[in-house]
């Protein structure tokens, strides 16, 4: 009798009466997490602040891998006219972070990793460091 008060107790307060849609529940009413979804081909990447990376956002030093090579790949597409693919390649070069993107001096724009980034790489320069080279 003290078992059965117990579960109602323990149901009543504890446990969810309606799982939502993203959760499920398995025989012992136990509920689950969400279903993994398929991963996007193309995931967006975005700013801190939650928005999209575009060429015309200005790099933070709190940025990571990912972020940074996405703003490089803008970079490349808007302002160097390079085609998205040869950018989205020349920019899975870049390994650091965004600390990192402003240590590096021109020269290491230019041939840090594969085939440099050349000409490109000055532009990627002169926009995180705008007073000079």
């Amino acid at each position: 009798m003290v078992l059965q008060s117990v579960k109602r107790f323990l149901r009543k307060h504890f446990l969810r009466s309606k799982p939502s849609n993203s959760e499920q529940s398995n025989a012992k009413g136990q509920h689950l997490p969400p279903k993994y979804t398929k991963k996007t081909q193309n995931p967006e990447v975005l700013d801190l602040d939650g928005t999209p990376i575009t060429y015309k956002a200005f790099p933070n030093k709190e940025w990571k891998q990912n972020q940074c090579r996405k703003w490089i790949e803008e970079v490349l597409v808007e302002r160097c006219e390079m085609s998205r693919g040869k950018a989205r390649k020349k920019a899975k070069g870049f390994k650091g972070y965004g600390a990192g993107m402003f240590a590096m001096s021109s020269y290491d724009w230019n041939c840090p990793y594969s085939d440099g980034l050349g000409k490109s790489g000055n532009s990627i320069y002169g926009l995180l460091h705008p007073r000079g080279f």
